[in-house]
């Protein structure tokens, strides 16, 4: 964290730090730069989503990662599924209890 990143990976190291630290809204920035150097890494894409949703509990911003995750694959396919049907309940509950 004391030089400024120049690489992806170098984004989501210091996001992960940030999160860590209880830094979601600063880690959330990071990770927006390293997907937008490498904007299908599903990595990358599912920890977006899990701060977006697990840290900030943002469902809308959360659920086009998400989705995308959902659509390209990779190793977190079945983390994606969950946190998919987590945000889609929510929102099925908020307009239930309007």
């Amino acid at each position: 964290m004391e030089r400024e990143p120049k690489t992806a990976d170098d984004y989501v190291v210091r996001a992960r730090t940030l999160n860590g630290r209880n830094y979601p809204e600063a880690a959330v920035e990071d990770y927006r730069k390293a997907l937008e150097l490498e904007p299908r890494n599903d990595m990358f894409l599912y920890e977006m989503a899990d701060t977006l949703w697990g840290s900030l509990h943002n469902g809308e911003e959360a659920l086009p990662y998400v989705e995308l995750l959902m659509d390209i694959g990779g190793s977190n396919q079945s983390e994606a599924s969950i946190l998919h049907e987590q945000i889609l309940a929510e929102k099925r509950n908020a307009k239930s209890a309007t």
